[in-house]
């Protein structure tokens, strides 16, 4: 009887790690456990150069420093408490965008509003970028494009592709290491290299999905990743065609609403809900998709992922219309080769760990973070000179858990 219920141990510890492969470590904040403003983030994520998260919502724009959460509304100087998107600046500097309202900087100190009266092309303003000079690029729905240089706006028009008889609404902007200009358009793709704008389209490349272009991301290949409501586009750095992607190759569904790729040079993509599918997210290391839907609170059938952006500790920030998720950078664990800088024991274990380190120095003032396959579920402060630790763990589950310290990590199971 032993020998079996230790086969059926080994096999669902092999289960669950084969279930961690296709597992993103979420937190989820949402008005119910954080302290949002609001759960609607159509507005989308920027992450500053000191690391601070920005939101914007539909009822202002929110600020996460990691610990504390600040909300900035018109009483602030907001134009509008309806937002957009956020973006930031080379110098650090915070822009929003409204839906009639014009846009808005935030220097650390106020915010300072301009509409079409200063300049900028459209009162409606759904897309804002930087780029490496430290012009600021704002796309409107069908009035072209503005760049605010210091202080002179320009706002081209010509060259531009045409919906009709108007100029195409630009959905997204991105800016390559050369200093190039990628607009994502309800026509195509529209580059401008600082003179001229060149398009490609269906006519062009007759592969791509679809004229109607959500997203571009470029890697350090110069490869261009393109989202469309059809599946994803690759073209490399000749803008040539290389491959489509679509959900029966691993994606979570067709519509890539955003592209982000992160510090490892993974890409990370949210897929917006259409007509059969619920929104989600999938992430491809250049060979391996991994595919899942965000953790979304028990009976909320949210489904909208609106714009993804990554941080400086890796950690993927998801809005959505249900909140903001967190996708842990020690997702997808499993392919980390664990450091031997300390040991977690017993293990198996049942009502405590023992985490005992053997690098340089001691434990104090350090965490140790406790993850499942979902979510971090505890977080320990040493503030001793300690080399070891008891962890009771009489509150946890049966399952398969990992132990962080500093970068490294350890898996246990806890078995009652």
């Amino acid at each position: 009887m032993k020998k079996i219920f230790i086969a059926t141990w080994f096999v669902l510890v092999l289960g669950l790690i084969s279930f961690v492969k296709a597992q993103f470590i979420q937190t989820h904040y949402y008005t119910g456990n954080a302290a949002l403003v609001s759960d609607y983030t159509a507005g989308g994520v920027a992450v500053d150069t000191n690391n601070n998260k920005w939101f914007g919502t539909d009822m202002g724009v929110e600020k996460f420093d990691g610990t504390t959460w600040s909300s900035f509304s018109t009483s602030d100087g907001l134009p509008s408490d309806i937002i957009t998107c956020v973006a930031v600046d080379k110098n650090n500097n915070i822009w929003i965008g409204t839906d009639g309202d014009g846009v808005a900087k935030y220097n650390g100190t106020n915010w300072t509003v301009y509409t079409a009266t200063d300049g900028l092309c459209d009162n409606g303003i759904h897309y804002i970028a930087g780029d490496i000079n430290g012009d600021v690029w704002f796309a409107s729905a069908g009035s072209g494009v503005s760049k605010l240089s210091g202080t002179t706006w320009t706002t081209y028009t010509t060259g531009l592709p045409l919906d009709g008889t108007a100029i195409a609404a630009i959905n997204y902007i991105t800016v390559d290491a050369a200093g190039n200009k990628w607009f994502g358009t309800s026509k195509g793709i529209s580059k401008y290299n600082g003179s001229t704008f060149t398009t490609i389209d269906q006519s062009t490349v007759d592969s791509l999905p679809d004229n109607v272009i959500y997203s571009i991301a470029i890697d350090a290949a110069n490869n261009k990743w393109v989202g469309t409501q059809y599946g994803l586009t690759k073209l490399n750095s000749s803008n040539s065609w290389v491959a489509n992607y679509r959900k029966s190759n691993g994606l979570y569904n067709n519509f890539v609403r955003d592209i982000t790729i992160d510090l490892q040079g993974k890409y990370w993509l949210g897929l917006y809900t259409d007509y059969n599918n619920d929104g989600g997210i999938t992430r491809f290391d250049g060979t391996n998709w991994v595919s899942e839907q965000v953790d979304y609170p028990d009976s909320v059938s949210a489904d909208q992922i609106f714009r993804l952006a990554v941080d400086k500790n890796n950690d993927v920030w998801v809005a959505l219309d249900y909140g903001i998720i967190k996708i842990d950078h020690l997702s997808g664990i499993n392919e980390n080769k664990e450091a031997a800088t300390f040991s977690v024991f017993p293990n198996p274990a049942s009502d405590y760990i023992n985490v005992s380190y053997n690098g340089q120095g001691t434990m104090n003032d350090q965490f140790i973070e406790i993850y499942n396959c979902f979510q971090k579920v505890k977080d320990i402060y040493i503030s001793d000179n300690s080399n070891k630790v008891s962890i009771p763990i009489k509150d946890l589950v049966n399952g398969l858990y990992f132990v962080k310290f500093r970068n490294s990590i350890s898996k246990i199971i806890i078995s009652r």
